[in-house]
């Protein structure tokens, strides 16, 4: 059954959740952006918009020359083992598990997620953007496939439609011609041997075989690591810690087809608001200016227009009992006025590093400015 969206669940939650969201660092500029954005720029080597026409038109590239220079040393920290990660045994009898353990994490980590590259955006944009963000999470996302076949039996057809993942699409049946031969020699030989009138007028029905397309939906769900790009992740600004925060989001955009292969209403996703591509993240173009400059796209397929999504940790009391309790909140748009889900959780699905920590706040020290 689709997850239904839940438009007025809470008055009081959508008040706190707006206000959190309002005064979350980095949820419309600000002077970290700034700083990040103008960090890009350096490392790019963009322009700084003072230059004069007959006069040196030449950019330093200090900036990328030193994260460039660091960064394999710390790669090297992780990744010149296969084993970014080792469970130690509390006791002797431990150490077969902790063994287990340890190359079940590596290969989610390594093969499934691809660790290295992971690695390399979570240092980088440490180094540019002062922290780097990677998300955690166990990914139920459904998976579809398109399958086509051909001359299957009555047999074999009943086996793949008995699946309750398989869609039929198109379908054509026919007569085994093949079949129907056999049937016939066998009809024949049978009348000119002694048998019955009775024996020989039995029906025996042509069996038939069937061209179908059909589409395969399987939920696999997974350990899925991500690298976030900073500017879609918001903190309190009293934070110091992430698993002590108040309020931690994921500001995101999805497509409606993203949202239905999640597992909500169809009908309801489609009447969801498209996210205003007028409002601009400078960071984000700053990103792309040496390449495009506006990395928007606007698309006239309902399927694949995108939804402003802010997947929200917020710590409030939903049961009234005075103590305030760590909620995954899902909404659309700031005012969070339509709630996809609402959920308890036990933990802060987010990891975080700095190269310069900077005691008792959250990011740390840019290391360019």
């Amino acid at each position: 059954m689709a997850k239904k969206i839940l438009k007025l669940e809470d008055p009081t939650l959508r008040s706190i959740l707006q206000g959190q969201i309002n005064n979350a660092i980095g949820y419309l500029g600000g002077l970290l952006s700034d700083q990040r954005e103008k960090s890009l720029e350096y490392y790019q080597g963009d322009p700084l918009g003072n230059e004069m026409a007959g006069r040196s038109q030449v950019v330093s590239t200090d900036v990328a020359d030193t994260v460039e220079s660091l960064l394999p040393n710390l790669l090297r920290i992780f990744t010149s083992s296969d084993k970014v990660v080792r469970c130690e045994p509390v006791r002797a009898e431990d150490e077969p598990l902790a063994d287990q353990a340890t190359a079940y994490l590596n290969h989610i980590f390594y093969k499934e997620n691809d660790g290295f590259t992971l690695l390399y955006n979570f240092f980088k944009d440490a180094l540019i953007e002062k922290n780097g963000i990677l998300k955690i999470f166990y990914d139920e996302t459904a998976e579809v496939e398109h399958e086509t076949y051909k001359n299957l039996t009555d047999e074999e057809y009943k086996v793949l439609t008995d699946n309750p993942e398989i869609e039929i699409l198109e379908e054509e049946v026919r007569d085994d011609e093949k079949a129907a031969e056999q049937i016939e020699i066998m009809k024949a030989q049978a009348a000119g041997q002694t048998m019955s009138v009775e024996a020989l007028e039995i029906d025996i029905p042509i069996p038939q075989l069937h061209d179908c397309k059909i589409k395969r939906t399987s939920s696999k769900g997974k350990i899925k690591v991500e690298s976030i790009p900073p500017e879609e992740f918001l903190i309190d600004k009293s934070a110091v810690k992430l698993e002590d925060a108040e309020y931690v989001g994921h500001r995101v955009q999805l497509t409606r087809t993203q949202l239905v292969e999640m597992g909500y209403d169809k009908e309801e996703v489609y009447n969801l608001p498209t996210a205003d591509a007028t409002i601009l993240n400078t960071e984000k173009l700053a990103r792309f200016r040496n390449i495009e400059d506006y990395p928007y796209d606007t698309s006239n397929d309902p399927s694949t227009q995108k939804i402003q999504i802010y997947e929200n940790y917020i710590r409030y009391d939903y049961d009234g009992d005075g103590i305030a309790e760590l909620r995954k909140v899902v909404s659309v748009g700031s005012s969070a006025y339509t709630i996809l889900e609402n959920m308890p959780c036990d933990q802060i699905p987010f990891v975080s590093v700095t190269p310069i920590p900077m005691p008792h706040r959250f990011y740390g020290v840019l290391l360019l400015n």
